[in-house]
C-alpha cells in the first residue's frame, strides 16, 4: 500500500469525525439517565468503569459532549472531520456559562478559524476574544486557569508511582525554572541518564534536600528521611569518578554519604 500525506489525512480526518460521532452518542447517554439506573453516580463514573479510562479523563469527555450540545457549528464540523477533537476543547472550554450568548455568535468566525490554524493558533484567538467579553484583562481566564492547577500520584502495584498533572503558564515556568538549574547542578561527566529521568533525579532532590534540612517541619520531633546501606561496587548509576571519591571517603571515615544519580541519600560500604 502507497501512503501519502492526502491518506494520512484522510485517515485522521475520518478518525476525528468518528470521535465526534461518539461523544454525540456519549451525550444522548447522559441525558438518557440509563447510566443511574445501571447504578453509577455519574456518568463518568460510568465511562471509566465501562471503557477503563482514567476518572478525569472521563470527566472531561462529558463535559465537551454536553458542551457541544450548545455549540451546533463546532459540532457540525468536528462530526465532518474538518476540525479536531483538540479545536472542539479549545472552544467549549472557552464556552462558560456567563460567555455562552457571546461565543454563540461568533461561533462561525471560530471554526472558520480553526479549519485553516492549529489549536495552539486557536486558543490565542479565543483567549483574546475571552478577555474582550470578560472585559478584565483576562483576569478571569488568570483565575481558571490556576483553579484547574491539579497533580495526582498513585502507586502502582510494582511500587512504582506513577505522576500526571495539569497547572497554568506561571506555575509550570516556575518548575520547569526550578528543574533546569537543579538539572545543571546534578550533571555529571559522560552523563548517560535521559532528559526525562534527569528531570525525574532533580525533582527528587528538590523535594529531598527540604526535608532532610528541616525546612518543611518535622513529624514527632523527627524529621522525614531515609538511610540505605548498600556495597559501594552496587551504587545504581555510578559512575567511575563518583565511585573514587566515594572510595576516598570510606579510607578516610569508613563510610560514605553521598547521592548516586539515581538513588537517594546512601550510606556505603565496601569489601574491597
Amino acid at each position: 500500500m502507497f501512503v501519502t500525506a492526502e491518506s494520512i489525512t484522510a485517515k485522521r480526518k475520518a478518525i476525528d469525525a468518528l470521535e465526534a460521532d461518539w461523544l454525540k452518542d456519549l451525550a444522548e447517554y447522559a441525558r438518557s439517565g440509563d447510566w443511574q439506573t445501571a447504578g453509577y453516580f455519574n456518568v463518568a463514573s460510568a465511562l471509566r468503569h465501562t471503557s477503563r479510562i482514567d476518572q478525569g479523563v472521563a470527566q472531561k469527555y462529558v463535559n465537551l459532549a454536553r458542551k457541544l450540545d450548545a455549540l451546533p457549528l463546532v459540532a457540525a464540523a468536528f462530526a465532518a472531520g474538518d476540525i479536531s477533537l483538540r479545536h472542539a476543547q479549545v472552544i467549549a472550554k472557552a464556552t462558560t456559562a456567563k460567555r455562552a450568548g457571546t461565543m454563540s455568535q461568533v461561533e462561525d468566525k471560530l471554526v472558520d478559524i480553526a479549519r485553516e490554524h492549529t489549536p495552539k493558533d486557536l486558543s490565542g484567538v479565543v483567549q483574546s476574544l475571552t478577555d474582550a467579553i470578560d472585559g478584565d484583562g483576562g483576569a478571569e481566564a488568570d483565575a481558571e486557569a490556576y483553579d484547574a492547577n491539579a497533580l495526582y500520584m498513585s502507586s502502582t502495584l510494582d511500587g512504582r508511582w506513577d505522576i500526571k498533572g495539569s497547572c497554568d503558564r506561571l506555575t509550570g515556568e516556575v518548575i520547569m525554572a526550578a528543574l533546569d538549574a537543579r538539572m545543571a547542578c546534578d550533571r555529571q561527566k559522560h552523563d548517560a541518564r535521559r532528559a526525562p529521568a534527569r528531570r525525574m533525579d532533580a525533582l527528587f532532590e528538590i523535594c529531598r534536600r527540604p526535608l532532610d534540612a528541616g525546612e518543611l517541619g518535622e513529624s514527632h520531633g523527627v524529621r522525614p528521611h531515609m538511610n540505605l546501606v548498600v556495597d559501594v561496587d552496587d551504587l545504581p548509576g555510578a559512575t567511575p569518578d563518583l565511585l573514587a571519591k566515594v572510595r576516598g571517603d570510606l579510607r578516610r571515615n569508613g563510610t560514605s554519604r553521598r547521592r548516586c544519580s539515581t538513588c537517594c541519600s546512601v550510606t556505603a560500604t565496601s569489601h574491597a
